[in-house]
């Protein structure tokens, strides 16, 4: 699963553009797999914003000693407040795999909009035989509207992947 950011919109004389358009009953969903910008074109509207942080890669070792990466933080708002302007989108990647043997698994990337973060989550630890640690969040105005981090990494690890919440 790759890595996304979620825009969902309702009114009329509401125009909009950027990432994959749907429609979900009287909304339109904006879904973004890759950076890009999110284009408000005309009119003013809340809307839901939901952002995914990448997941760490494992560490690489032996099964007592490799981890597996820490999940993505997830960031969200039912609604956010949203005029004409273009927005940057920033989607994180997954940590990368670790290929050399003994070596601790690589970060994921963040996800951004509008102030919303998801934080990529950490790579797991050889060296101490931890999982990574989850990704977190940051929302404009610090309030917390269903936001979570993501779950610390355990097991073997692979390559990054979305994170999930506990």
């Amino acid at each position: 699963m790759m890595q996304q950011m979620l825009l969902g919109f309702g009114g009329a004389g509401f125009e909009a553009s950027g990432g994959t358009k749907t429609t979900e009953g009287s909304y339109t969903v904006h879904t973004f797999t890759s950076s890009g910008s999110f284009v408000v074109e005309s009119g003013k509207s809340d809307c839901q914003v939901e952002c995914l942080g990448a997941g760490g890669s494992g560490s690489s070792g032996n099964e007592e000693w490799a981890k597996g990466g820490g999940g993505g933080g997830y960031a969200y708002a039912s609604k956010a407040n949203v005029t004409a302007a273009t927005y940057p989108v920033v989607i994180g990647s997954g940590g990368p795999r670790q290929s050399s043997c003994g070596a601790n698994g690589n970060g994921g990337g963040n996800t951004t909009v509008m102030g919303f973060t998801g934080n990529g989550g950490g790579g797991g630890l050889q060296s101490s035989g931890q999982g990574g640690s989850p990704g977190g969040y940051s929302i404009p105005g610090g309030t917390d509207l269903g936001s979570h981090n993501g779950a610390q990494g355990n097991g073997q690890g692979g390559n990054g992947r979305g994170g999930g919440g506990n």
